[in-house]
């Protein structure tokens, strides 16, 4: 029988691979992100209530909001990361899943809550999760109750730039997957401050759906008079906002360059510590090579 049921945590083990990876072999924002959605996933097919499960009955889960942190010390190319996923609040329209990713030794890298709602194809609107399925609270379990996801006050706009959506950016819903406009609105950053600070907080709230070949114009504000806070707009050319991001940077301390990842990476897989043993040619780099 199809159910969601309070509480209780759904594990699923990821190796880094590639495809996972930026230039300096650390593990993208973005790829964390698709872990966390990707046990969700796993957590809803066990439970007989994934997208290809309610599909065929005219619904698909929707997610209107994503909210994570994330630590400096990034996961490399090759490591196992542990995805721990839980029901952790229900409503009638909606289902908090909070999350965390652990590195092999335990330390949580990242951690956040997202919203997921089961959404009529025809119409758009929300439907009540028990339309599609049973809801379960186990005696004795007691959800978390979620604050209302805020953005502070928009300061000065910072600039201003278009994204035409392609086929990549689609997901299996095929709208533009939320990856997507988190990738564009962090790609438009300086190149200054991707090099050289980190993203330690992500807020996104979705606002409707935008397809294959719409234009977004992505608006980048300061958050405030926080020099490392920003708030993005991606809305469509007719002022129809597509969704609200919030995202705060933090400078690096760890002395990260492509060179110590590097070492770092061959230490992993050779146990030698010996930096001079590692410092690897860009022609011998095993992926990612710039």
């Amino acid at each position: 029988m199809a159910y969601i049921e309070l509480g209780g945590i759904h594990k699923d083990t990821y190796q880094i691979t590639s495809e996972d990876i930026d230039p300096d072999y650390r593990l993208k924002l973005t790829s964390a992100l698709a872990y966390f959605q990707d046990s969700v996933a796993a957590l809803m097919a066990d439970r007989f209530i994934a997208a290809f499960d309610i599909r065929p009955l005219g619904y698909i889960w929707v997610i209107s909001e994503i909210s994570m942190t994330l630590g400096e010390n990034c996961p490399l190319w090759r490591e196992r990361l542990v995805s721990e996923v839980k029901v952790a609040e229900l409503t009638s329209t909606r289902a908090y899943f909070d999350f965390i990713l652990r590195r092999s030794d335990g330390e949580v890298y990242a951690s956040g809550t997202g919203i997921w709602t089961p959404v009529e194809i025809a119409t758009g609107r929300p439907v009540p999760i028990e339309t599609i399925c049973e809801l379960r609270i186990p005696d004795g379990a007691t959800g978390i109750r979620h604050p209302k996801l805020r953005f502070g006050s928009q300061g000065e706009l910072v600039f201003e730039k278009e994204h035409l959506t392609t086929l990549g950016d689609m997901d299996f819903n095929k709208h533009v997957g939320n990856r997507a406009y988190i990738n564009h609105a962090i790609d438009d950053f300086p190149n200054d401050i991707i090099e050289n600070e980190y993203v330690s907080s992500l807020a996104i709230k979705f606002i409707r759906q935008t397809f294959i070949g719409d234009t977004l114009v992505s608006r980048c504000f300061r958050n405030g008079d926080d020099c490392r806070d920003y708030i993005v707009r991606m809305s469509l050319p007719s002022g129809e906002e597509a969704c609200t991001i919030k995202i705060s940077w933090s400078e690096r301390t760890m002395g990260a360059t492509e060179i110590s990842d590097v070492a770092d990476v061959r230490r992993m897989h050779s146990g030698s510590s010996d930096a001079s043993r590692v410092a690897l040619a860009p022609s011998a780099n095993p992926v990612g090579s710039k």
